[in-house]
């Protein structure tokens, strides 16, 4: 009997020591997308950019971006997505045509992608980013 209530003492506070570490890993994660809410988006010119092709990265868990965008004639022709680590934003990519016609990140996000809309415009940034943020 003795026991069995050192394996339920020790049980509980395994369970406690999980629920501390899983609350504290979820107030993490939802902090670090609340900042990339905030995160300034300052643009692109590829105007500045010769021929080539330009590979950009962003993160912020849990999601993660890698692209190459290309350059010809200063002018951003093709964005291929080399890694998208989404959760649920896959209709986030959809923006990559977006940005290509409108030659600018300043587009609209994907409603109900908004993160990965975000990170995917961050990593495009990253790869070709303006000399200066606008404000």
């Amino acid at each position: 009997m003795r026991r069995l209530y050192k394996v339920l003492i020790i049980l509980l506070i395994v369970i406690v020591i999980i629920g501390a570490s899983g609350a504290y890993f979820i107030n993490k994660a939802n902090q670090a997308l609340e900042e990339l809410v905030n995160t300034q988006i300052c643009g692109v010119n590829p105007t500045l950019y010769d021929d080539g092709v330009y590979e950009g990265t962003y993160k912020v868990f849990p999601i993660e971006v890698i692209v190459n965008v290309h350059i010809v004639n200063h002018e951003i022709t093709q964005i291929d997505l080399v890694k998208h680590v989404n959760g649920q934003g896959q209709d986030a990519e959809i923006i990559l045509g977006d940005i290509i016609n409108a030659q600018s990140i300043d587009i609209d996000i994907i409603t109900g992608a908004t993160y990965s809309s975000l990170v995917i415009l961050l990593a495009v940034q990253d790869a070709i980013p303006q000399n200066v943020c606008l404000e």
